[in-house]
C-alpha cells in the first residue's frame, strides 16, 4: 500500500471514531452503579415523610421541574446514638439514560430531623449548619424536581441514611463520591418514594 493509500485509511478511521465516542459519551451520562457497603449497621428504620406528597403518591407540581422546582419539605424519625451526620439522596431508576440524580445532601447534623421546602441552590446550607450540596444530574447544586418525559409515571426515591461519621468531601461532590465516602458506615436508613408523571 502506498502512503497516499495509507493516509486515506488512517483518516477514514479517524473520522469513523468519532461516532463511536459520541455514542459511550451518550451511554455514560447517566448514574453508574457505584460499588458500595450500604447495609445498615442497625435494625432500625428510618421513616419519612412530606407534607408535598405521600408514600407511593405524586410529587406536587410545585417540586417538579414543570413547576417552580423547589425542594419539598421532609420529616424523618430520629436517628442511632451514634449517628454523625445525615445524607439525602434522591433519584429516578426510571430514567430512560439511566439513573438520574435529583438531590445529594450530606452532613446534615444528626440533631437535624426535618427540612424546609425551598432550601437554596448552593453548595453549603448555613441555615442547617455544616449541611453540603452535591451535583443533580444536570451539573448544578442543590434540588433538581421531576421533569420526565410524556409517558409513564417515574418513581422519585428520597434515600435517608444516618452515618457514622462526618463525609469528607467537599461542596458539590456527586451522588457516586458521596456513597463511597459513607460505605460501611450507616447506621440505619429510609425511602420515601413519590411519583411523577407528565400528561
Amino acid at each position: 500500500m502506498n502512503p497516499a493509500s495509507i493516509c486515506r485509511v488512517t483518516r477514514g478511521m479517524r473520522f469513523s471514531i468519532f461516532p463511536l465516542m459520541a455514542l459511550c459519551a451518550c451511554a455514560c451520562s447517566g448514574d453508574a452503579q457505584v460499588k458500595a457497603d450500604l447495609t445498615p449497621k442497625t435494625a432500625m428504620t428510618l421513616t419519612i415523610t412530606s407534607t408535598a406528597f405521600t408514600s407511593g403518591g405524586t410529587i406536587a407540581l410545585a417540586n417538579s421541574g414543570y413547576g417552580t422546582n423547589v425542594s419539598p419539605p421532609l420529616t424523618w424519625t430520629t436517628v442511632p446514638p451514634k449517628t454523625r451526620s445525615v445524607v439525602l439522596i434522591v433519584d429516578d431508576p426510571d430514567s430512560l439514560g439511566g439513573t438520574f440524580t435529583h438531590w445529594v445532601l450530606y452532613n446534615l447534623g444528626a440533631e437535624t430531623n426535618s427540612l424546609p421546602a425551598g432550601l437554596p441552590k448552593t453548595g453549603t446550607l448555613n441555615a442547617l449548619g455544616s449541611a453540603m450540596q452535591g451535583k443533580n444530574g444536570t451539573g448544578s447544586l442543590g434540588y433538581f424536581g421531576p421533569r420526565p418525559p410524556a409517558g409513564k409515571p417515574h418513581h422519585y426515591h428520597f434515600k435517608l441514611y444516618a452515618v457514622d461519621q462526618i463525609v469528607g468531601l467537599q461542596p458539590g461532590a456527586t451522588k457516586n463520591q458521596v456513597l463511597a465516602s459513607i460505605s460501611g458506615h450507616i447506621l440505619a436508613s429510609g425511602e420515601l418514594i413519590g411519583l411523577y408523571q407528565k400528561r
